[in-house]
């Protein structure tokens, strides 16, 4: 997969906007987060993201590994230095989602 950034950006945002774009896609975000932890094996994958199909699961686990976000090794999917990173910049997002979440009382 080649992430799409155009050139013409006059705000230079794109490439935060196509890293959104990619981490929306249905189970990116969940595989990633399940890496976070250390490796994982194909089927527990499956697992830890529920009810996705093995062929979505399949698909976006080929695309984080075209983006260099993950790899396989002999002890199962593990996230590379640069997917480590990623995990290290969404836990920033932990406070400001704990304020966010109390303007909807359960």
């Amino acid at each position: 997969m080649k992430l799409s950034i155009p050139k013409k950006d006059a705000s230079n945002d794109q490439p935060l906007l196509a890293l959104f774009d990619l981490l929306g896609k249905n189970w990116t975000l969940r595989i990633i987060w399940s890496l976070k932890d250390g490796p994982c094996k194909f089927r527990e994958l499956l697992y830890r993201c529920g009810t996705s199909s093995p062929t979505t699961l399949n698909l976006r686990i080929k695309e984080l590994k075209s983006l260099h976000l993950l790899e396989l090794t002999k002890d199962g999917y593990i996230l590379t230095p640069l997917g480590t990173k990623l995990t290290k910049q969404l836990n920033l997002f932990k406070p400001w989602t704990k304020e966010w979440a109390k303007e909807f009382p359960s």
